[in-house]
């Protein structure tokens, strides 16, 4: 049971490595545009958006794997749920994308986000099933942006 501490600790050091907080970058610094562009299919991403979907990607592979070695519990997944709403806000938040590639964007994070509210829920099984969709999400965030 000790070892479940230990393991998210794990996971949340190798996974947000991500900007956060005041050593974030914010937009209005930033004196460089970005546009996004379609490159074979794919949107191109900028700085902050590709680390923060790097960093949503390997949190979900990370704990994913985790979970195949049966650690897992209603307290894992709340706070799998609460890396997951942080990487989504910090998307929303320094994304520089341009008008286009970020509402295609969105789009596909509104799906996550309701996820996440029931992966952070009361029910194991529930977050088990939660957890499948998530991934299958991800999968189409990875087929549409490079990063």
């Amino acid at each position: 049971m000790r070892l479940i501490p230990v393991l998210l600790l794990f996971l949340l050091a190798f996974s947000c490595g991500a900007p956060s907080g005041d050593n974030a970058p914010a937009a209005e610094e930033d004196t460089g545009t970005f546009q996004a562009a379609r490159v074979n299919g794919k949107w191109t991403a900028d700085p902050s958006t590709a680390e923060e979907l790097r960093g949503l990607h390997y949190t979900i592979e990370n704990f994913t794997l985790l979970n195949k070695k049966k650690f897992e519990n209603l307290k894992a997944y709340e706070e799998f749920a609460l890396l997951l709403r942080n990487h989504v806000d910090r998307i929303n938040k320094y994304n520089r994308l341009g008008k286009e590639a970020e509402q295609e964007l969105f789009l596909r994070l509104e799906p996550l986000k309701k996820e996440i509210e029931v992966i952070g829920g009361s029910s194991v099984e529930q977050s088990r099933i939660s957890l499948k969709k998530i991934n299958g999400i991800m999968n189409g965030i990875d087929s549409l942006y490079i990063y």
